[in-house]
């Protein structure tokens, strides 16, 4: 009798679309995948960078595709859209898709950054502080983790901590470096506590 129960719940569950057997999952993804292509290949930034993700990880039943990850990243970036070129910049960083290049990097990294994007922020102040793709430069690195640490970012609180802490690009304050590590660590930052 129980087992009659079961069957029936599962059966109604798979009728009413609340439980998909595998078939039916992947399915659905094919779909939903087709359908942000469709909006991306309309030339929605928005869904190019969505689907530039779904090529970078493999998803939606789609096979990880670097190449083509870069792609839909340079359409959406093209159309001014902040967290793609932040992503292009990594794809220049990383070399994932397209030729390494440090300094394509930190052009699309600079473009996502003056819009506001704050984890290009933090990537182009350490940029600035390693020297990577631009010459070193402390005071632009700790100008570009101010900007970070003062919209809440843990990482940035940290950078521009240390950037106190050993007079980096900015007047040497142990006061104001225990200050943010203290910000940095209140969120959970475990370097800063």
């Amino acid at each position: 009798m129980k087992a009659n129960r079961l069957i029936w719940t599962l059966l109604l569950l798979i009728s009413e679309g609340i439980l998909q057997l595998p078939a039916q999952q992947t399915d659905n993804q094919s779909v939903y995948f087709e359908r942000l292509l469709a909006e991306a290949e309309k030339g929605n930034a928005g869904f190019q960078c969505i689907v530039a993700e779904i090529y970078t990880h493999g998803k939606y039943g789609v096979k990880s595709n670097q190449e083509e990850a870069a792609k839909w990243f340079r359409k959406s970036a093209a159309q001014g859209f902040a967290e793609a070129e932040y992503c292009l910049g990594v794809c220049y960083r990383d070399g994932m898709g397209l030729p390494q290049d440090s300094a394509e990097a930190v052009k699309w990294f600079r473009k996502a950054a003056d819009q506001g994007y704050v984890v290009a922020q933090s990537e182009l102040g350490a940029c600035y502080y390693e020297g990577v793709g631009v010459p070193k430069n402390l005071v632009e690195a700790a100008k570009w983790f101010r900007m970070t640490a003062e919209h809440g970012d843990a990482q940035g609180q940290q950078n521009l901590a240390t950037c106190y802490l050993f007079g980096e690009g900015v007047t040497k304050d142990v006061v104001e470096a225990v200050r943010w590590y203290r910000k940095a660590a209140d969120q959970g930052l475990a370097f800063a506590q």
